[in-house]
């Protein structure tokens, strides 16, 4: 099990990986696939299981029991690390 805080939101790693999250939405750091302004109850990440989780401000790092790296979230400033679009509202591969 894993738990992380950014800005107004939590994310966290369940036993047996699945990955839920709730809090402020606003830049998709909930990663359901929405940008709900906020989401007052915990909401699955759909189509992750992880080991640990970390938050930013408004982003996530998850790691996957591959040892694969997955973000979403807020990268106006790259911290995803994807080269994709400054707002992910799910999980993307970063390597």
């Amino acid at each position: 099990m894993s738990l992380a805080a950014g800005a107004n939101y939590s994310v966290a790693v369940l036993v047996g990986g699945s990955v839920w999250s709730w809090g402020r939405n606003h830049l998709g750091q909930v990663g359901d696939g929405s940008t709900v302004t906020q989401r007052l109850l915990p909401v699955n990440v759909p189509g992750l299981a992880a080991l640990s989780v970390t938050a930013g401000t408004a982003h996530v790092h998850a790691i996957r029991g591959d040892r694969g790296v997955w973000s979403w979230g807020d990268s106006s400033s790259g911290q995803l690390g994807t080269g994709l679009s400054p707002v992910r509202v799910s999980p993307v591969r970063v390597w």
